[in-house]
């Protein structure tokens, strides 16, 4: 998500909501990052549905862990 569209959607609820669940469940999950984003629209009319609601889908990869300096915490 280096571009400025990708960049635009950082600290929008929605994305904030995805990166809270990735560091919630960190443990269960693994250590991952978002890195890729896409905003779609339904395939049916819009007329037919009575608002176009656009749906955005966030791909995660999994982060390897930075490597520890000696002395520092696991924490």
């Amino acid at each position: 998500m280096d571009d400025e569209e990708g960049q635009a959607l950082h600290g929008t609820p929605n994305e904030s909501g995805v990166a809270w669940l990735l560091a919630q469940h960190r443990v269960h999950l693994g250590l991952k990052s978002v890195t890729r984003s896409n905003l779609f629209y339904p395939e049916t009319d819009p007329e037919e549905l009575g608002l176009w609601r656009p749906s955005l889908l966030f791909w995660t990869e999994d982060v390897e862990p930075p490597e520890r300096k000696e002395g520092q915490s696991g924490t």
